[in-house]
């Protein structure tokens, strides 16, 4: 995520819309959709980069939290990474 973070640095503050936050125990549920303009390279798994494209885009994620004692001990994101690279390659 923190490539992501960085190469969108014109999202709306902090760029992500919650709709449903779940709790059980010790486990956090987030859901909801990150959104904004991609304005700086979007570093690839081969190493390489995708320059800036200007486009607008946004995806839906849930993320789980792990808290203990009132920290994050652990945090899980799941993206939808093709919905993202579509809308920056097409």
């Amino acid at each position: 995520m923190c490539s992501w973070a960085a190469s969108t640095p014109r999202s709306r503050a902090p760029g992500f819309d919650i709709d449903n936050v779940l709790e059980s125990g010790n486990l956090v549920a987030v859901e909801g959709v990150y959104s904004g303009v991609h304005g700086g390279p979007l570093m690839m798994p081969d190493g390489g980069s995708l320059p800036a494209t200007g486009r607008s885009v946004s995806a839906p994620f849930v993320t789980m939290l792990e808290v203990s004692e009132g920290a994050i001990t652990s945090h899980r994101p799941y993206w939808d990474v093709a919905a993202l690279m579509a809308q920056l390659t097409a």
